[in-house]
């Protein structure tokens, strides 16, 4: 079919667009946005039902009207293919989700208000329908809490307010005594008879309680003891951890050897026989800045402990416990590689979980029969996907994908990514992770941006984690390869390369850096004159010292870093065990080699641009740091420099507003100073205004001036990511409908007005026409996405032509005048004539054609305004056939 022919009068909007591309530069295209790193869905809390047949799980949402994100609760069948079914409604938040024992039932903690219930409290839901309520209203809420059985839990709560700090409220008396041992709050663990709704508490510790782990058979419970409120500071006194008999209530002190540092969780064996204990191993008698971890296994009857040979250069990583032992992920560099130890009398033998793909596979949770599993699949270049699996002799077993968060992102280019190594510092092979620019061509020369993690003693590894500190498909698809190096110091990689820069900061994790810049440099990908750097926390101190090392990097975004170690002594909620353990001691003992690590010192040497963040409440990097850094480039002025603080914001912005101030501010500076494209911007020039809006018409598709995009032959609807989904920007069109509908015919130069007349079955018949023809996916907007797509009626509405707002009378008086034209659709207008929704255009969701929406059991709804009803929603008026269209959603394929 040849297209029809367009008027050669445009319609004045787009007349008026091609007029302000001659006066606004066309901006770049980016298909990676922002929000994308920070608001996209996230999965935590998988639970697997005791029974092994159902999942429960926790997916974080964001309402980016309040810049708030909220939780929604979640369940699956694990016996069948089933669609997941939605258990919460509203934007409350949840955590710590179980399964009550012998009950369809799910508890949770949430900060939900419902009449006096206090926050964090504990509620319950029915899986089989009906409200959630509250089962507990304790004043300080639940901290963590375990089943016993469906009557019975173990919880641990602060205790009410003591008489000092309740006089200190009542003399509004906010000074603080600085690490007041004395006034610790204290935490207890309780019993609660839910019958009898009453506490019972357990223990009398005069020292906080940190977190306890129930066994099996629900006999004992361990539980830890915080004895020195700055054991993070100074790592002095450690915590104690006790063994508690419940039916005798009596505890004995465990693991009282002051050298074992038991960290993460103690799982209990499935046969109750005793329980796994990690412990952070380091050469150092004191710290464990840089560790690794090693597995101890504790044993109830003797009451002996001994270490489990893991025999793995590496030491251990998580682990998920089986009926006959436990399956390890072990840290393995940029990967991990997974082993299953059994149990054989005081020994294990260790057996490799077999294929080369499971080294990018995570375990996410175990269930009770230590089989059936939930694992999430992933790589640096793949966002993570979350399978059902069973573990079955030395294999994960995938069975299929039971949590399908149908991600935007699996829309967006993502990078190719590599895995390289080269010699570094002590001769010693250095592992990273390369990022390739997006439509990269061999033989031609990037930008590079060096992406450093913090730490120092963690690592990146192959797995998909884009997020406000590190945005490497950002810069990937403005142009450049992206490089995460795992220096010295680094995590996974054995105890000795860990400790390695103890004593050496810097000296060998920056040979490291450059040596890997220098490998891509004479490969011929890197064009050496632009390269930049990204880093946060220890990443920013590194990113720091390259500076001062060398001149040749044109851009750099550094957050929360140090660049005076003599003032981060004192001012660093860890700082002595920190310093201590990194620069050889107290800077009143070594100030020389305190001075001579210190950056600060050598500000004049610094000639790249650099962009500096930082927290005004950051204990971890003190604010200060942040302060004299900015201030001696300042001064000194041998380069651009911008300082943006985060006001109350810790070692990290949480405040999504201050998340994306970061990323469009670093974006803003290596346009600017890396990729020389930045335009000049207009300050006055306000977002979404009608003249703003002029050079974004010029983003809409047209084929011979009907709008849509041409695949294959035909005329077919564009589409756009709009709240996630990926929607039509226009209605169907009647230019596009002739395509499906040979019959079908429309007056000249009406194609783009939308097609109407359509009965719901035909639109159905559409969407899998429009599939077959593209080898896409599309359908209508289910009944769950109304609310999203038509939450109002607007532009081309009746009230549009009336010109003024409706009331009931006057609507059906003017009924008659509608009368006199048939069943001409003599309301519509060509799309695209009102005012668009989104940054990408979304136009006519509140008008012009009402929209049909699948409302299940193959039945239709008629959804937002028309040019023949009323804007006001409250009139119970619904649109006739002839002003009744379409507009398509494509389904996100993520395997192609």
């Amino acid at each position: 079919m040849s297209f029809k022919k367009f008027p050669y009068l445009l319609v004045f909007l787009f007349i008026l667009s091609v007029l302000a591309f001659a006066l606004f530069a066309k901006e770049a295209e980016y298909q990676w946005k922002v929000d994308d790193l920070l608001t996209t869905d996230q999965v935590s809390d998988a639970q697997i039902s005791p029974d092994g047949t159902k999942l429960a799980w926790i997916v974080t949402k964001w309402n980016l009207e309040e810049q708030k994100s909220y939780q929604i609760i979640y369940m699956a069948s694990l016996t069948s293919k089933d669609d997941d079914i939605q258990l919460t409604r509203g934007e409350d938040r949840f955590s710590s989700l179980q399964w009550v024992p012998g009950k369809d039932q799910i508890s949770y903690r949430t900060n939900r208000k419902f009449k006096k219930t206090k926050e964090n409290n504990l509620w319950i839901m029915d899986i089989n329908g009906g409200e959630p309520y509250p089962l507990t209203n304790f004043e300080k809420g639940i901290q963590q809490y375990q089943w016993i059985d469906k009557d019975n839990f173990l919880y641990s709560s602060r205790e009410a307010e003591s008489l000092y700090e309740k006089e200190k409220k009542e003399k509004k008396n906010t000074a603080v005594v600085v690490e007041d041992e004395d006034h610790r709050v204290i935490t207890r663990l309780f019993h609660y008879d839910v019958k009898e709704k009453k506490s019972t508490r357990l223990t009398d510790n005069k020292k906080p309680l940190q977190r306890f782990f129930l066994s099996r058979d629900k006999n004992f419970v361990i539980y830890g003891i915080s004895m020195s409120m700055i054991y993070g500071q100074d790592q002095e006194i450690r915590p104690r951890y006790f063994l508690m008999d419940l039916k005798t209530k009596q505890s004995q002190e465990i693991f009282t050897d002051l050298s074992l540092k038991p960290f993460g969780s103690f799982e209990w064996a499935m046969d109750n026989t005793g329980f796994y204990a990690p412990m952070a191993y380091s050469t150092h008698p004191k710290y464990t800045m840089a560790s690794v971890m090693k597995l101890y296994w504790y044993d109830l009857k003797s009451h002996t402990f001994s270490e489990i040979n893991l025999g793995w250069k590496n030491d251990g990583g998580s682990y998920s416990v089986t009926r006959d032992g436990f399956v390890m992920s072990l840290p393995n560099g940029v990967h991990f590689k997974h082993a299953r130890y059994y149990k054989e009398g005081n020994t294990w033998k260790r057996s490799w979980i077999e294929e080369e793909s499971q080294k990018n596979v995570r375990i996410f949770s175990m269930a009770d029969d230590g089989t059936t599993m939930i694992y999430a699949y992933s790589t640096a270049s793949i966002p993570a996907r979350y399978y059902l699996a069973e573990l079955k002799k030395n294999q994960f077993l995938r069975k299929w994908e039971v949590i399908d968060l149908k991600s935007p992102l699996f829309k967006r280019p993502l990078a190719k990514t590599e895995i390289i190594t080269w010699k570094g510092a002590l001769d010693e092979m250095v592992e990273g992770i390369l990022y390739y620019p997006y439509k990269y061509q061999e033989g031609k020369k990037y930008p590079l941006i060096l992406m450093i993690h913090g730490g120092p003693n963690g690592a990146d590894t192959d797995f998909f984690r884009e997020r406000w500190a590190y945005p490497a498909h950002l810069m990937c698809e403005r142009g450049a390869f992206v490089l995460k190096v795992n220096y010295h110091g680094s995590s996974n990689y054995g105890l000795t390369f860990g400790e390695s820069i103890a004593g050496h900061y810097y000296e060998y994790e920056i040979p490291d850096i450059e040596n890997g810049v220098e490998l891509l440099i004479k490969q011929g990908k890197v064009d050496k004159d632009r390269l930049g750097i990204i880093g946060w926390s220890n990443g920013a101190i590194l990113g720091t010292a390259l500076t001062v090392h060398t001149d040749r990097y044109k851009a750099a975004s550094l957050g929360a870093g140090d660049v005076n170690w003599t003032s981060d002594y004192g001012n660093c909620a860890f700082g002595v065990a920190f310093d201590n353990y990194y620069f050889n001691g107290p800077p009143w003992d070594n100030i020389e080699h305190y001075i001579k690590k210190s950056p600060i010192f050598q500000m004049k040497k610094v000639t790249t641009p650099t962009l500096i963040f930082h927290g005004s409440e950051d204990r971890s990097v003190p604010y200060e740091q942040g302060w004299e850094y900015y201030r001696a480039l300042k001064v000194i002025g041998n380069t651009p420099v911008r300082f943006i603080s985060f006001p109350g914001e810790g070692h990290g912005p949480r405040k999504l507003a201050h998340q994306r101030v970061k990323l469009n501010e670093e974006i803003r500076w290596f346009e600017k100073y890396l990729f020389q494209t930045l335009k000049d911007q207009n300050e006055a020039l306000k977002e979404g205004s009608p003249l703003d809006m002029l050079t974004k018409y010029r983003k809409i598709s047209k084929v011979k001036g009907l709008f849509g995009v041409e695949k294959n032959g035909f005329l077919i609807p564009e589409v756009v990511e709009y709240k996630k989904l990926t929607i039509g920007r226009f209605e169907v069109t009647r230019a596009q409908w002739a395509f499906f509908d040979k019959d079908y015919t429309y007056p000249e130069g009406t194609g783009n007005v939308p097609a109407t007349g359509i009965t719901f079955d035909r639109a159905v018949e559409y969407t899998k026409w429009l599939s077959s023809q593209t080898g896409e996916t599309f359908r209508l907007p289910k009944l769950e996405e109304k609310k999203t797509l038509y939450n109002s009626r607007s532009g081309n509405t009746f009230d549009y032509w009336a010109g003024y707002s409706l009331n009931p009378d006057d609507y059906q008086k003017l009924q008659k005048e509608l009368e006199k034209y048939g069943d001409e659709p003599v309301l519509l207008k060509e799309a695209g004539q009102f005012k668009a929704a989104g940054e990408n255009l979304v136009f006519d969701l509140g008008g012009n054609a009402a929209e049909w929406v699948d409302a299940g059991e193959n039945k239709g709804e008629a959804c937002g305004g028309s040019a023949d009803i009323s804007a006001d929603s409250t009139l119970k008026i619904l649109p006739g056939l002839k002003y009744t269209g379409l507009r398509v959603i494509q389904e996100i394929n993520k395997d192609k």
